[in-house]
């Protein structure tokens, strides 16, 4: 807690304020031992994260293979007409 000097003529408002900060003290104490409970759930919680985080990357990855593979079948297919073309054309 901060302790804030003030003159007398502020005594009225300083006592508020010190009111004030011993109300919501309470809840202060309450919200951290919540935190506290909470923390073993955060933990699984940030560690299923990560999993997700992974398996996340891996299907971008296995993504991005899949379209390479897609276009160099595409190219084969188009090389190979190509071909084919070429020697058509010196048969005839």
């Amino acid at each position: 807690m901060r302790v804030i000097f003030i003159s007398s003529s502020y005594s009225h408002a300083a006592t508020d304020i010190y009111t004030c900060v011993d109300k919501t003290q309470v809840f202060h104490d309450q919200i951290e031992v919540k935190q506290k409970e909470l923390q073993p759930w955060t933990a699984k919680i940030n560690a299923k994260q990560a999993e997700v985080d992974v398996a996340s990357s891996e299907r971008d990855a296995l993504a991005k293979k899949a379209e390479a593979v897609k276009k160099a079948s595409q190219e084969a297919k188009e090389a190979l007409e190509k071909l084919q073309a070429d020697q058509e054309t010196k048969v005839n």
